[in-house]
Formats: structure tokens, sequence, C-alpha cells
């Protein structure tokens, strides 16, 4: 008897550490798209501010980058549902996606290179207006020349910035229509490849690596800004350079598993209460099917928690460096400990959301314990701690992130019908990953600007806090009117006269 459990543990450690060559690809296809959020997603707010615009001028165009993709989101998984062209379509977002970004940089040292533009002193005169004003050399104004030199440089400034915000803007709306959607649809594919029965792995086994792609390029990206000094360029520019490998890699990675992918048949079925109730949307077009499947209560409700979960998540990516360099005077360097803290944890806890979500009772459950660790996370990240404890507060991402995001993944896995799946899977990626980003952004600058980053944490933990406390009280009269209607039929069954039988 002991011999033979014994030889159970060695063979579930062996299985345990076993390399599942299937997987393979899809843990690298996991690790460049983790890589390419690491590379940019993070920096944007901190690299607008340091070109010299204004907090909220920066927020203002990382929130607006993510309102083209709400519509060009679904469009793209659409696309790929309607056309099959998915190999043509990520290849397009690929390249539409590095492009714009890496230019960034040269545009503003282009448009508003900085030391030109130190108002106020000795040199802004020979800048601005030669060597020779009132007669006098430049060193040697008199004070009403100095003053009106200044006068003149701070309006040629803020006519240089508001350029700067408007060209921006506009190449980060255009780069947004591809960047943005990359990610729901290589979380699609990964996805799709985990439920077509080619590997025994689970999708939380793969997107694991998603994390670890994160968590190394925002840190190697931090280190390289730190030391990144080129004049008239923003040091976060470095971490933009690592967007490009990324990116590229991802095109012949997941080119493999499509192919792969295709000639594969899928082998989940689906919950048999929520097919059930879902059969009659399948004879239905596809644009049809989703929008009856959208406006299904239950299927409502999840959307609604897939965005405010994703609001949490926001807030968290596009404001903890402000916070911690603005409030707590953290560097370059230190301050990606806050996401390579968070990442770690989702790492950690991506390979047991599966046996985590059976032992919470389902999919939901799992994700209102991922917004409840929202609420605990950003309320004490509303009160005056140190860096070490902020930082320690972000290991709560292993719930809030990684078991809630997986549970949303198998979740709109199971509720959808086959021929809609892309489609449904990139509306539910989109609310998570770009509209949630723009209300954070658009909505969470104004109110960091306007009160602080305290103030801006506080909210959005009443926020989750608060939707938990319903998701709860739904699902649990969910629960009790099931159970209740399944105790009357089994009371009138016993009560039925056997002839009537």
């Amino acid at each position: 008897m002991a011999k033979q459990q014994t030889s159970g543990v060695q063979e579930k450690v062996r299985e345990f550490f076993s390399v599942n060559f299937n997987a393979i690809p899809l843990k690298i296809a996991c690790f460049l798209a983790g890589g390419v959020i690491g590379s940019h997603a993070t920096f944007l707010n901190v690299f607008f501010v340091s070109t010299g615009l204004s907090k909220f001028k920066a927020g203002i165009i990382t929130g607006l980058t993510y309102a083209p993709p709400i519509v060009a989101g679904p469009v793209w998984g659409y696309l790929a549902d309607f056309s099959g062209r998915r190999k043509l379509i990520l290849t397009v977002l690929c390249l539409g996606a590095v492009l714009p970004i890496l230019s960034t940089p040269w545009v503003a040292r282009a448009i508003y290179p900085q030391s030109k533009y130190e108002c106020g002193n000795s040199t802004t005169a020979m800048l601005l207006g030669g060597d020779n004003i009132n007669g006098t050399s430049g060193l040697g104004l008199s004070d009403a020349a100095t003053f009106g030199s200044r006068i003149e440089c701070e309006h040629l400034r803020d006519e240089a910035l508001d350029t700067l915000f408007w060209v921006l803007l506009a190449i980060m709306l255009v780069a947004s229509v591809f960047l943005v959607p990359l990610q729901p649809h290589v979380e699609a594919i990964v996805l799709g490849a985990v439920k077509s029965g080619k590997t025994d792995a689970s999708y939380g086994a793969q997107r694991i690596f998603g994390c670890v792609g994160l968590a190394a390029v925002n840190y190697f990206s931090g280190k390289a800004s730190a030391h990144y000094k080129v004049t008239d360029i923003s040091p976060f520019s470095a971490a933009f350079f690592l967007l490009l490998p990324c990116a590229l890699l991802l095109i012949p990675v997941c080119c493999y598993l499509l192919r792969r992918l295709k000639n594969s048949a899928d082998a989940i079925n689906k919950d048999e209460e929520t097919a059930a109730s879902l059969d009659h949307i399948e004879e239905k077009s596809n644009f049809n099917q989703i929008v009856q499947l959208c406006l299904n209560l239950d299927v409502l409700l999840f959307l609604t928690t897939v965005l405010i979960v994703g609001l949490a998540n926001g807030v968290h990516l596009n404001f903890s460096f402000l916070y911690v360099t603005d409030v707590m005077n953290v560097g370059m360097s230190e301050m990606t400990y806050v996401v390579v803290t968070s990442t770690i944890s989702e790492a950690v806890m991506f390979p047991f959301t599966s046996r985590l979500m059976k032992l919470l009772g389902g999919t939901m459950p799992s994700i209102i314990i991922g917004s409840l660790a929202h609420f605990v996370r950003f309320l004490l990240m509303s009160f005056n701690i140190s860096f070490g404890v902020f930082v320690g507060l972000q290991t709560l991402s292993s719930l809030g992130f990684a078991l809630a995001f997986a549970a949303m993944m198998e979740h709109c896995h199971v509720i959808t019908p086959e021929p809609i799946r892309v489609s449904m899977n990139t509306i539910m990626t989109t609310l998570f990953f770009i509209v949630s980003q723009f209300i954070a952004n658009i909505a969470g600058a104004k109110i960091y600007e306007m009160y602080g980053g305290k103030m801006l944490f506080l909210g959005q933990a009443l926020l989750c806090g608060v939707w938990s406390l319903i998701m709860f009280s739904y699902l649990a009269s969910k629960n009790i009117h099931r159970w209740h209607a399944k105790r009357t039929r089994t009371t009138d069954d016993a009560t039925t006269p056997l002839s009537e039988h």
C-alpha cells in the first residue's frame, strides 16, 4: 500500500515536471503577447509626461487610444469569423501596431525639443532672437528685452506643446486600431488551441507565460529607460524598442497555432444547463446570435463584471507608476517592481486557476473573488503606506487578474456557440482590455489631477466592493430559486399517484 502511494506521488511529480512539447508554441505566444503589453502599456503615461505634456493631457491621449478599438476590436473579431483569414488579420495587427509607436519619440523631439524651450535663462534669447537684440549681444540683454524674450519663448512653447498633443494623439489613435485588439486576438488563438484537444494543458498553465513575458519585458524596459540618455528624447522611449521583436515574432508563432487549430476539432462540450438555455441561438445568423446572446440577463451581468474588473486592472497599470514616482519619489528602475510583483504573483497563480475554480464552485464565483481582491488592494493603497507595503499589495493580482481573467475566458467559452466564439471572445476581451482602459484613463486622469492618487484608488475600491456584493446577492438568489424549484419538483413527484407516472 505504501509502495503504491509512493509510486503515485512520484508519477504526479514526474507528470508535473514533464515537458509538453505541443504546448510550447502556446507558451511562446503568451510570452510574446505579454511582452507587447510590458513594453508599452505601463510606460505610456510617464512617456507623454516626460515629453512635456501635463498629466491630464497624457491621460487624455492614453485614454482616447482605447476609443477606436471599442469598435475596431469586435470588427477584427467578426472579420476573423466571417472571412477565416485569421493569419492575414494577425499580420496586419502586428505590423500596424509597431510602426506608429516606434515613431513617437522622434516625432516628439521634432515638434518639441525641450532644450530649445528652457524659458527664463540667458540662452533663450540666442535661440529665439539671434545674437543682437536692442543693440546688445544675447548674453547682455536689458531687463525689458529679457522679459520680452521670456514671454515670446513661453508663447512658442505653448504652441509647440499644443501641436505635440494633437500629433501624438493622432499617432496613438492610428496605432490603437491595431495595437490594442492584438492582445484579445492572441488570447482567442491560444484559448482555441487549448480547447482544440491537441494538448492536455489548461489555459491557465499557458497564460502564466503571458505574466512572465510582461514582467520580464517590463523590468528590462525600466532598466533600459534608466540608462537611455539622448538629448530631447524621452528616456522611456527605450521601452518601446522592445515592442518591435515581441510583435514581429508573434506572427510566425501564431500562424503556426492557427494552422494547427484548423486541423483540429473542438472537443469541448458546453455546460448542459447553459447549452439548453442557448440552443435556440445557434439557429440564427452570426450577428443575430451575438445580439441575442448579449441581451441575455446572465450574459449582461457577466459582461458588466468583466468591465468593472478590467477597470481595476486599467487603474493599476496606468496610474501605479505615476503614483509611486510622484508621491513616493521612487526611481525609474524601482518603479517597475510594482508591475513585476503583480505579474509574478499572477504567474504563480495561473497554473492552479482551473483547480481553484472547481474549489470555489465555478467561474462566476471565481470572478467575484477576483473583484473582492481588487477591493482590498485599492482600499489599502488609498492609505499612507510605505513603498514596500504598496509593492506587497500587488500580489493580490494573483486573484484580481489571474484567477478572474482565466475564469472569464472559461465562462465566455462555455456560454458561446461555436460559430461566434471568436467574436464573443473579442467582445469580452475588448471590454476587459479596451473599454475599461478608455474609462480608466479619461476619468482616472481627471480624478488623479483633481484629487490625487489616493482618492482614485479609494473610488476604484468602492466600485469593486459594491459590485461584488451585487453579484454575490444575484448568484445567491439564483441558487436559492434553483434549489426551491428542484425541491418543489421532488415533492410533486413524491405526491403524484403511481397511475399518473
